[in-house]
């Protein structure tokens, strides 16, 4: 028998899933790969760090969580 893998690309680009919560402590980019991200906590963003979005990424944010 055999096995397939269906691997959809969209705008050749794979998208998945990515939880983010907690502490950014170092530089940090969401890439569209990771898209969508959702915030399951809060998250702080320690001072000198920054935080890129990436065009085109989604965040959602679960009831009651902050950034």
């Amino acid at each position: 028998m055999k096995k397939y893998l269906l691997i959809v690309l969209l705008g050749g680009f794979m998208f998945g899933q990515t939880d983010v919560s907690g502490p950014i402590s170092f530089n940090t980019t969401w890439e569209i790969g990771g898209s969508p991200y959702t915030a399951i906590s809060n998250i702080v963003i320690m001072d000198g760090v920054t935080l890129s979005l990436s065009p085109g990424i989604t965040v959602l944010f679960s009831q009651d969580v902050s950034l």
